[in-house]
Formats: structure tokens, sequence, C-alpha cells
């Protein structure tokens, strides 16, 4: 004869979002900061308006005429402000994406992970009646009537 085994497995399974930590939290934080705008841009423009004036303001610089002294000032600072505004537009486009990026990894850190959440295995195994199995049954039943 043969032996025959069989084995069932059920398992189940569910949802489950991660447990938000400290880290987490920290780079929660840190997300926001991509709203502030680089400080040095305007600080930077500034101090170039202040420096294009002081130069045609100096008295002992360049000659110019009233007129074509504030011609120069008026355009200089047309080209600085432009500066400053395409700076702030190119600094709002690189914040965006580092901010698009950074939540994009943090909702995939928080989003629900599929997990087991229990389990069971019911095993049954038929084994033949040998002589071995008949001899040792018969030791037993002789030795409990000897």
């Amino acid at each position: 004869m043969k032996s025959k085994t069989k084995q069932e497995t059920k398992n189940t399974y569910g949802w489950q979002t991660p447990p938000t930590t400290a880290a987490q939290t920290a780079f929660e934080g840190q997300i926001k900061e991509y709203d502030t705008p680089d400080p040095t841009i305007p600080y930077t423009f500034a101090n170039l308006k202040e420096n294009l004036n002081n130069r045609l303001d100096d008295p002992f610089g360049m000659n110019f005429s009233p007129e074509v002294s504030g011609a120069i000032k008026t355009a200089g600072n047309e080209r600085l402000i432009q500066g400053q505004g395409q700076a702030l537009r190119e600094d709002r486009f690189n914040r965006m994406g580092a901010k698009t990026g950074a939540m994009a990894i943090n909702a995939a850190a928080q989003a629900p992970q599929l997990v087991q959440t229990g389990g069971s295995m019911v095993g049954t195994q038929t084994a033949p009646i040998g002589p071995a199995i008949i001899g040792a049954v018969g030791s037993i039943g002789g030795a409990a009537i000897g």
C-alpha cells in the first residue's frame, strides 16, 4: 500500500497602513519648506540695484548729464527687475518640482500595504498498515497478556 499525504493552507490578507514615525513627521515638515522662496534672490537683486544707482550717483565717477544718468538708471533697474522676476519664477518651478517629488515619496511611504493577517494549515497523512506496525501492536498485546 502507498501512503497518502494531503496538506491544505488557507491565508487571509488585508490592507494595513504603516505607523507614523518621527522620521516621517520630520519629512512632512521638510516638505513644507519647499513653499519658502530662496531668500537670496531679492537680496542679490537689491544689491545689484544699489550698486547700479550708486555708480551713477558718484560725483567722481562717470560724467553723464542728469538725463543720460537717469535713462541708464531706469533701463538698468528695469533689466534687474525683469531678471529678478525670472529668477523667482525659476526658483518657484524648481521648488514645485522638488515638492512634487517629495510628496510622491511621502505618499508611497504612507500607502497601505497588503499584508497577511492570518492563516491556517491543515494536513492529513494516511500510512499503510504494514508488517512493522502489526508486529509492534502484537508485541504490545503480548506484553499485556504475559
